[in-house]
C-alpha cells in the first residue's frame, strides 16, 4: 500500500517499542525518513540499527520527553538532518490505571507530564518546521479510554482525554496555518 511517504520526514516520540516502533517501521517501509526518541538508549539505538538495515534514513536521539530541552533537543537533530519535519507523532506513554483512591499526586503528576505536557512541548518545539513549506501533520496518540473511560482507568483514561481536547483546540488554533491535527 503507498501511503505517499516517500521523501516524507516524521518524528516519532515512544519509538523504541511497541506502537511506535511499529510505525516507525512502516514509515520506513513506506520511504520517509525517521526520527524516533525513547528514554531507553540501547534498545532505542537497537530498533534504529534494525531500521537502518533495511535501508531506513533513520536517526534515533535518546530523549526523556518530560525534559524540555531533550525535547528541544530532538527536534533540532531532526531538523539538522533534514532542514524540515512533514509530521510529528507524540506517541510516547506507558500505561497507568488504578482505582482513583490509590493514585498519589506523584503519579497523576508524572502521567500527566509524560502523556500531555510532552505532547505539548513537542508541538511547540516541532511547529516552526511544521509550519514550513505549507504546513505538515501531528498526530497524537490516545486511547478509547479518553472518550469512554472504564473503572480503574485513571490516571491514563484522564491524561489522554486532556489529550484529546489538546489535539481538537490545536487544530482550530494552527488549521489555517496549513499544520493538521489527528
Amino acid at each position: 500500500m503507498d501511503l505517499e511517504l516517500q521523501g516524507k520526514v516524521v518524528l516519532v516520540t515512544g519509538g523504541s517499542d511497541g506502537l511506535g516502533a511499529a510505525l516507525a517501521s512502516r514509515l520506513v517501509d513506506e520511504g520517509a525518513s525517521v526520527a524516533i526518541c525513547a528514554r531507553g538508549a540501547e534498545r532505542l539505538r537497537s530498533v534504529a540499527d534494525e531500521l537502518r538495515a533495511r535501508g531506513g534514513d533513520v536517526i534515533d536521539v535518546p530523549t526523556d520527553v518530560t525534559d524540555p530541552d531533550a525535547v528541544c533537543r530532538f527536534v533540532e537533530a531532526a531538523g539538522e538532518r533534514w532542514g524540515r519535519i512533514d509530521a510529528l507523532v507524540n506517541n510516547a506513554g506507558v500505561s497507568a490505571a488504578a482505582p482513583f483512591d490509590r493514585i498519589d499526586d506523584d503519579a497523576w503528576e508524572a502521567d500527566l507530564e509524560l502523556k500531555l505536557l510532552a505532547a505539548i512541548r513537542s508541538t511547540r518545539a516541532a511547529l516552526p518546521l511544521l509550519r514550513a513549506d505549507g504546513g505538515g501533520t501531528v498526530l497524537n496518540v490516545l486511547a478509547a479510554a479518553a472518550k469512554a473511560p472504564p473503572a480503574g482507568s485513571m490516571p491514563s483514561s484522564v491524561s489522554r482525554a486532556a489529550g484529546l481536547a489538546f489535539t481538537k483546540a490545536l487544530s482550530k488554533d494552527l488549521g489555517g496555518d496549513g499544520v493538521i491535527l489527528h
